[in-house]
């Protein structure tokens, strides 16, 4: 991790004070990110919610930091169409079996290897979401997350030393984070909502979405009801055309399920 990228990383977590241990927390973050499958850029941007000890609402506001990016870990549901196999079990095993009795047939096989052991990673996930239900995942999220957020929670007691006003303290770094942490993205199926009306001559969600990027880090957003998608959603079916989706879509929420299907071509 080179220093530039390592202060910009610093400053996404609201931190000051660089400190040797800094880089295992960021780490720890990044994997816990992984392993619930949580919203990147919505639990970034909430991240600045997170009190610093001492203040009087800690806990409270504690505990609905942690609630929050429960919320947008993913769902059994979502987690098996995140980790569903491109590949049949057959073509798999017949790679593995290749480079196992060809060796000398390895260095033909280097291009495809990476994603054949990215594949059989998914399948051993898939293995683990069998019998999961979403109650018990949903837990699962709920301790990750709170022993990772116990850590940040000491990390933030260095940041306050010497501090007389914390309420200050806490202003200025909620400032700073939300200066770096993107409220509003263009994510896939923003931006295929867009292009299907476009496509229909209707470019009203195209300059919705150009409106609400010229300024994606802001909260202020002059009513965002108004932003909102159409009712109608598209999506791909299993012929690859679109199909309608009468569900209500806020750009800044997390994705819906169906969004998982949409494929970048």
């Amino acid at each position: 991790m080179c220093h530039d990228y390592f202060i910009g990383i610093t400053f996404q977590f609201g931190l000051k004070k660089e400190q040797t241990q800094d880089r295992e927390l960021f780490n720890s973050f990044f994997e816990t990110l992984e392993r619930t499958a949580a919203d990147f850029t919505n639990c970034f941007r909430y991240l600045s919610n997170f009190p610093l000890p001492g203040l009087s609402d800690y806990e409270e506001k504690k505990a609905d930091v942690i609630k929050y990016f429960v919320s947008q870990s993913s769902t059994v549901a979502e987690l098996k169409k995140v980790n569903r196999v491109r590949y049949e079990n057959s073509q798999l095993m017949l790679y593995l079996m290749l480079a196992e009795s060809r060796p000398e047939m390895i260095p033909n096989l280097r291009k495809v290897m990476p994603e054949i052991v990215h594949e059989l990673n998914k399948m051993e996930r898939l293995k683990e979401l069998k019998d999961l239900t979403d109650e018990s995942l949903s837990q699962k999220s709920f301790e990750r997350w709170s022993a990772w957020f116990e850590k940040f929670a000491l990390r933030l007691q260095l940041e306050k030393a010497d501090v007389s006003d914390l309420n200050s303290l806490s202003e200025e770094r909620k400032k700073i984070m939300n200066s770096v942490n993107p409220k509003f993205v263009l994510r896939n199926y923003i931006a295929q909502n867009a292009i299907a009306a476009a496509e229909k001559g209707d470019y009203s969600e195209v300059r919705k979405v150009l409106k609400l990027l010229e300024t994606p880090y802001d909260d202020d957003v002059p009513d965002l009801n108004a932003l909102e998608l159409n009712g109608l959603m598209e999506n791909e079916s299993h012929t690859g055309q679109a199909g309608c989706h009468a569900q209500r879509i806020i750009y800044d929420e997390k994705p819906p399920e169906w969004a998982f299907d949409l494929r970048v071509t």
